[in-house]
């Protein structure tokens, strides 16, 4: 398998309709954007609290933040019992892996084969079994590995089974170690080719060495390539080392790749009338967001949502349609392509949004922008 290549502004936006069309050029034309994309557009939740003892430290705990980066189909559960959505919950435990003094760490190939089921339900601090009455003892109850929780954290503890077996199988102290030692490939291909390190080789060899970072799939025959745990990956890579001059580590260019899209970007595309359902083949869909005002949503805030949206994010959020495999892929492999067209009609447009001519809106950028801004304004959070 050889993972497709990305050119820079590949949507053709000629192509879009009118109304499609309309609505991203309403949108780049907003204030809020125009205010805001430079602030939000490099925010992905990634920082965490840490002093690390060396760069293969901190490069090995962002590649366990973007293996884990998944859980969102349980954000519901997840908010009853810590309080907390999916990627707020993958964070703190991946912090508590990390603080741990469990011998080996259980950031380690080996750690992260033989950790248990227990063990991740006590760092995420959730209870994993749900009581039934006795079958034959009448008010007796017994507590049964059942439910969201324990689904949320068999999922947890299969992904780190499997990736830390590979690891060792391979010859791995961690993940990363395989992803320094991939990005260090990318460096020697891109120098063959008169390059900077190539994204694609690291994509590649993340996707054929650990099925957690397999993400793709076929929909009406067509193959679905997404890899957002690989793109996100190598773009807070980025975003961290890029500060440094010169770089501790080869980076590739990232400004140039397509989005990593979960959960969060379709539903506001969907909102912000970018992506439509209206000709959807499941009638649910084309009423399950309801009817919304896409307008008022790029108005600028009164003031600072900031605290009210933190102070929401205790309260469990509704559940959204459940989606068929295919829909989902669809839903967001449609959020790549409307991103990209986001940044090709930002280059046609000359529109400079991150100032002082020093360029407009990248696809990498306005996924970091929705997302961030989706956390931060309530009506957004809403």
């Amino acid at each position: 398998m050889s993972v497709p290549q990305r050119r820079p502004y590949r949507c053709n936006t000629e192509k879009l309709q009118e109304p499609q069309q309309a609505a991203l050029d309403h949108h780049l034309s907003s204030e809020y954007l125009g205010s805001t994309y430079v602030s939000l557009s490099k925010q992905h939740g990634t920082s965490l609290p840490l002093v690390f003892p060396s760069v293969a430290a901190e490069v090995n705990l962002q590649s366990m933040l973007a293996l884990l980066n998944f859980g969102s189909s349980f954000r519901v559960p997840l908010h009853k019992a810590t309080g907390r959505g999916a990627w707020d919950n993958v964070r703190a435990l991946v912090l508590s892996l990390y603080l741990d003094d469990t011998s080996p760490s259980l950031l380690s190939a080996r750690g992260m084969q033989g950790v248990g089921k227990e063990k991740v339900a006590e760092l995420l601090r959730v209870n994993i079994y749900e009581e039934r009455p006795h079958p034959s003892l009448p008010a007796v109850m017994v507590g049964e590995l059942r439910g969201p929780m324990y689904e949320f954290v068999k999922r947890v503890v299969d992904v780190l089974n499997e990736t830390g077996g590979i690891l060792l199988e391979q010859g791995y102290t961690d993940l990363g170690s395989f992803v320094l030692e991939a990005l260090k490939e990318a460096e020697r291909v891109g120098r063959m080719n008169g390059n900077e390190p190539e994204a694609s080789v690291v994509i590649e060899r993340l996707v054929h060495a650990f099925p957690a970072f397999r993400d793709m799939t076929v929909v009406d025959s067509q193959p679905v390539y997404l890899f957002k745990k690989a793109l996100f990956l190598l773009h807070t890579l980025s975003l961290r080392f890029s500060r440094l001059s010169p770089s501790p580590i080869p980076l590739p260019r990232t400004e140039e790749l397509p989005a990593f899209v979960d959960n969060v970007l379709p539903s506001m595309l969907v909102h912000l009338g970018v992506i439509s359902l209206s000709e959807a083949r499941d009638a649910r869909l084309r009423t399950a967001f309801g009817e919304i005002d896409s307008a008022t949503l790029l108005e600028l805030p009164a003031s600072d949502d900031r605290g009210r949206a933190e102070e929401e994010s205790s309260l469990a959020p509704k559940p959204g349609p459940t989606l068929t495999p295919s829909q989902v892929a669809s839903l967001r492999a449609a959020s790549i392509t409307a991103l990209d067209a986001f940044a090709s009609r930002a280059h046609v447009l000359k529109l400079d949004l991150n100032g002082a001519g020093s360029g407009g809106a990248t696809a990498v950028g306005l996924d970091g922008w929705l997302w961030s801004a989706a956390k931060k304004r309530e009506d957004w959070r809403a």
